[in-house]
Parts: structure tokens; sequence; C-alpha cells
């Protein structure tokens, strides 16, 4: 049976999901890390992506991109990171086969409600895991390289709409991610992203559903006002 094809959408974010074969590791130093980090930086670049966040975990990665105006942007930068990972990974360690799961999974992102909390989702993820205490002690995550003079992540739109009371929408991002997120909204990202749906609210998914054309679904109880769609077309 041929596979569905993802629901890409122009100039919109997207949450990106890709594990280790078999869940295996795939970093397993800092070197592997720094590879994979280094290369996100350079094909953002090469591929003309906007980059929100990332962070990579032993076995598996999260980004949230955006392809601009051409959807193919994503594809493309997802094979070359995975080509590229796994010939380093296979003649590093003298093994040969993938290292990662066939295809990894897109959740297209309502922006103005859920990108900001996507992005703390992904760089709260080793908090989440106790891997460290705060967002600012993990070294393969985007979130220390927000702070950076010469950070190459783009800053999302709606950091303009947090506390204006500090001196910049950055300094406002710092304070949002020490705000403990909504444990529904938490297993809300969870589990659409983990599915490949949408990360949105009903009104934004019946909005890509007649323009697209694909079958609305509802999640499993415990918000049941929350209607997500299959991110497939």
């Amino acid at each position: 049976m041929p596979r569905k094809a993802r629901l890409i959408i122009a100039n919109s974010p997207h949450h990106i999901l890709q594990r280790g074969h078999n869940r295996q590791i795939v970093f397993r130093d800092d070197e592997d890390f720094e590879f994979y980090a280094n290369n996100i930086r350079s094909l953002k670049l090469v591929h003309k992506l906007k980059l929100y966040a990332y962070c990579l975990m032993p076995n598996h990665i999260h980004i949230i991109v955006d392809p601009v105006n051409e959807v193919s942007n994503i594809s493309a930068f997802m094979k070359s990171l995975a080509i590229r990972q796994t010939r380093f990974f296979n003649s590093k360690y003298s093994r040969s086969g993938t290292l990662w799961e066939s295809r990894y999974i897109s959740s297209p992102v309502e922006a103005e409600r859920y990108l900001l909390a996507c992005c703390r989702y992904v760089e709260m993820n080793p908090v989440r895991s106790k891997r460290v205490n705060q967002p600012m002690e993990y070294l393969w995550s985007s979130y220390g390289e927000r702070f950076s003079t010469y950070s190459w992540i783009d800053q999302c739109p709606c950091f303009n709409e947090l506390d204006t009371s500090v001196d910049s929408p950055i300094e406002a991002y710092k304070i949002y991610m020490m705000t403990e997120a909504n444990e529904n909204e938490t297993k809300f990202i969870q589990s659409a992203m983990c599915k490949g749906k949408i990360i949105g609210d009903a009104s934004f998914i019946e909005k890509l559903s007649s323009k697209y054309g694909f079958k609305l679904s509802r999640r499993s109880p415990g918000r049941p006002r929350k209607i997500i769609a299959n991110a497939m077309s």
C-alpha cells in the first residue's frame, strides 16, 4: 500500500520528530551531537528554511522549521541531515545500515496559538527527561543559542506578543520558558506530534481541511473540545 503524503504548508511552522531505527542511540558522544547540530545550522541556509527550535536527544531529535515558500524544503533538509549523520556515524563506529526510522514525523503547527508552546516543549525536553535542571544547561538544543550575540536561530514572530515590560522579546521568552506549561497543553502537543497530526485548534484544522480536503478526527478522551486532523493529504 502506498504511503500517504505528508501535509506540508508553505510559510507555516512544522514540528518534526525523528527517532533512531528501533529507537537505538544515534548520538553516543559530544562529537556525534556536535556534528548533527552543525549540519542543522549549515543545511538551514542551503535549503532556505526558517528554524525556530531544535533539541537533540540520544535516540531522537525534535526540530521546528518553516519551509517558507517551497514546501519541498523540509523533505530535502531532513534527507540531507539523515544522510550526513548516517555516513558519519557508520564510518566512526564501523557499522553499516540505516540509522534512522524510515520516516520522520511532521506536524503542522498553528503559529498564533501553538508555536511558542511547541518551542517550549522542544527546549524543555531535557528538563522533563531529568537530564538537566535548567534548559540553559543542555548543550544540544536551540535554547542556549537563542541568547548568543550571533544566534542563527530564527525568532518566532509571536515572541513580540510576550510580556512587553521586559527589555526584549528574547528576555520575555526566557520568562515564558520558566513558566510551567499547562499539563493539558503538553499532553496535547505530545499526542499530536507523535502521531503526525496537526497541532492547532478546531477552527485552524477546519480551515486546513476545507483547503486541502483531508478528514477530520477527534483526539482520545481528555480534551473533548479539541479536534485534530490527520496531517496527511
